[in-house]
């Protein structure tokens, strides 16, 4: 599962959610895929999905 996870992070197919998962190797993970524009960092405007949840209430 972990591996899973870690990979989904790295592709930029998933946010890494730091109120549970706050491993530095995940970090690291998601700041590749932010600086390198993968997945869903290639939207500049991209909305994480808690905030947009705040938006739709």
């Amino acid at each position: 599962k972990g591996k899973v996870n870690a990979e989904l992070v790295r592709m930029g197919m998933a946010w890494l959610y730091r109120r549970y998962g706050n491993s530095t190797a995940m970090q690291g993970f998601e700041d590749y895929a932010k600086e390198n524009k993968i997945g869903l960092w290639a939207d500049k405007n991209t909305i994480a999905p808690w905030d947009w949840r705040k938006g739709k209430r």
